[in-house]
């Protein structure tokens, strides 16, 4: 009964060298760490880098750079919808070009 009181608490004497029990737990710390990095990777993150690592900015310097790429992103997007629209027609056309090729086929 005392035997396994002391296998359910944790106090049982094992056959382990102290060695070996400095191997188990830091291989259980690496583990642990190696879950974490592991979530962290799992959320996925974008956007632009608007400014350089490791140097200070003046918050005025990050709102032009911000204000300089909103401005390119609105000069893109009429040519974005532009290049959408053409694809969509030629698309439109081409199945108009399938039913009548299967159209042909049905007459034959």
């Amino acid at each position: 009964m005392q035997a396994n009181i002391k296998a359910i608490l944790g106090l049982m004497e094992t056959a382990e060298t102290p060695i070996e029990t400095a191997r188990r737990a830091a291989s259980e710390v690496i583990q642990a760490a190696q879950e974490r990095v592991q979530d962290a990777k799992a959320g996925t993150s974008c956007g632009k880098a608007v400014v350089v690592r490791g140097v200070v900015h003046s918050s005025f310097l990050l709102l032009k750079r911000q204000q300089e790429f909103e401005e390119e992103e609105a000069k893109e997007k009429p040519a974005k919808a532009t290049c959408v629209d053409e694809c969509a027609q030629k698309r439109a056309e081409q199945e108009k070009q399938k039913v009548d090729k299967a159209a042909a086929r049905e007459k034959r």
